[in-house]
């Protein structure tokens, strides 16, 4: 059987009148996901918040490439409702939009029905597709769509959606209540939550759309702002590379705000795989960081530097020295300065019976 589903030039011209076929290519993405309390209480940046999700299937259609319409719009109103949002509230939707004539008007006449009312003018949804810009990468291509839309709603900003020209005759743009983004289209932030839209429907009859909304705002970390000591532990392979990172890193930490410079020493501590080649770094300010990163790589030494060659791994041993009669006073500083360290003795005090009041 023979579909003729592939593009000549090998573009997806989502949405244009030129559409004649799909674009493949090859990708993959992926998201962590995690409870929004969860994420705000670790401190972790979001992008996004999912609001509301379904999946259907389109049951008995034309055929592979023939959509059904009605399944379509099953499923958005069903992610709508779990969202508890009406369809007037979305401002963007990714769809699917693979460049193919018939499945691409099937699925804004789609669109239309259930988000499209009562819009008009530069009021109309807005919609475009990733595989316009990088093709399809078929079962990586939904989750490329997630990740677009929700560094739409980070940065504000729509991308443009490629290989538009004519927007495709077959519907009623005006009508719809549609628009493609053709341009890039400035999304800012406003007294109302922003939402967008993810259409994913698979060639076998599985329709999937997920409703996201935009991040609550980050709050500030008054921690990282006041810390007055930051420790930055880079690694890497070999000497010379080890060299390279560490002056990168120090051209990042002069132009780095004071309320980064503790995100940036965490991220390296605990973010990134240590390798056998470290260097460690004292400073009470991204400046003085940069200074001994680059000193410490022209001269391999300095007094609040510490450069090593990681041993093969060790077994752990605590060693307890029974000097405990000093002990009241120890930590004074890390209770002080480090949220988690008064966290983490509070809770040894807790476990151990002890009544003593830290401070």
């Amino acid at each position: 059987m023979e579909l003729r589903g592939l593009s000549p030039d090998g573009r997806c011209k989502a949405y244009d009148s030129s559409a004649d076929g799909v674009g493949w290519a090859e990708g993959c993405s992926m998201v962590v996901l995690k409870r929004l309390s969860d994420a705000q209480r670790d401190g972790d940046r979001i992008l996004a918040v999912i609001r509301g999700s379904a999946v259907n299937q389109d049951g008995r259609s034309n055929g592979l490439t023939a959509p059904n319409g009605p399944s379509q719009e099953t499923v958005i109103r069903r992610a709508l409702e779990q969202a508890g949002i009406a369809g007037t509230a979305v401002g963007y939707v990714e769809g699917h939009g693979t460049g193919t004539p018939l499945g691409d008007s099937i699925e804004l006449q789609s669109l239309g029905a259930t988000l499209g009312e009562g819009r008009r003018g530069e009021q109309r949804l807005v919609v475009g597709s990733l595989k316009s810009n990088i093709g399809h990468t078929q079962a990586a291509a939904g989750v490329g769509g997630v990740l677009k839309a929700a560094l739409a709603l980070r940065h504000e900003r729509i991308p443009k959606s490629l290989h538009v020209e004519e927007p495709l005759r077959t519907v009623g743009w005006e009508e719809l209540g549609l628009r493609v983004a053709s341009e890039a289209v400035p999304w800012a932030r406003g007294a109302a939550p922003r939402f967008a839209g993810v259409s994913s429907f698979g060639i076998s009859g599985t329709n999937a759309h997920v409703i996201l909304e935009e991040a609550p705002p980050e709050r500030a970390q008054e921690a990282s702002a006041s810390r007055s000591v930051h420790v930055l532990a880079v690694s890497a392979r070999s000497a010379s590379a080890l060299t390279e990172l560490a002056e990168r890193y120090a051209t990042r930490l002069r132009s780095a705000a004071a309320s980064e410079i503790g995100d940036l020493c965490y991220t390296a501590l605990s973010r990134r795989t240590h390798h056998a080649h470290r260097l460690a770094v004292v400073g009470e300010t991204g400046a003085d960081l940069a200074r001994l990163l680059e000193s410490t790589a022209r001269d391999r030494a300095s007094h609040a530097s510490i450069e090593a060659e990681a041993e093969s791994a060790r077994k752990v041993v605590f060693v307890f020295p029974g000097q405990g009669g000093s002990g009241a006073a120890w930590g004074g500083s890390c209770w002080r300065g480090s949220a988690c360290s008064a966290r983490r003795s509070r809770r040894a005090r807790r476990r151990s019976g002890s009544t003593s009041r830290g401070r």
